[in-house]
């Protein structure tokens, strides 16, 4: 079994590969018919700790952390793919 720690980060993304999808939707179309998805919930304080965890690595985007700043482009679809896909074994 892996270390303490270690098994902890690994719960945790577990945790949010499960939230992710959960949470994701489609916004309402705009007016040239397009629709944009979207993270409910999904905030500064969660891209950070995105960061920390290396979801963000994982999943191939940016997260700014900071409402001011733009994520990379699809980081929706992005961590959509990676929580789909994700399946860190806790043991060694």
């Amino acid at each position: 079994m892996k270390g303490a720690p270690e098994v902890a980060k690994l719960l945790e993304c577990h945790i949010w590969a499960a939230w992710v999808p959960k949470n994701a939707s489609y916004g309402p179309p705009n007016k040239a018919g397009q629709q944009f998805p979207h993270i409910d919930g999904f905030g500064s304080h969660i891209e950070d700790r995105f960061n920390q965890l290396g979801i963000a690595d994982q999943a191939k985007v940016t997260l700014s952390g900071h409402w001011y700043w733009f994520n990379s482009g699809k980081w929706v679809e992005g961590l959509l793919s990676w929580a789909k896909t994700y399946a860190e074994p806790l043991k060694k």
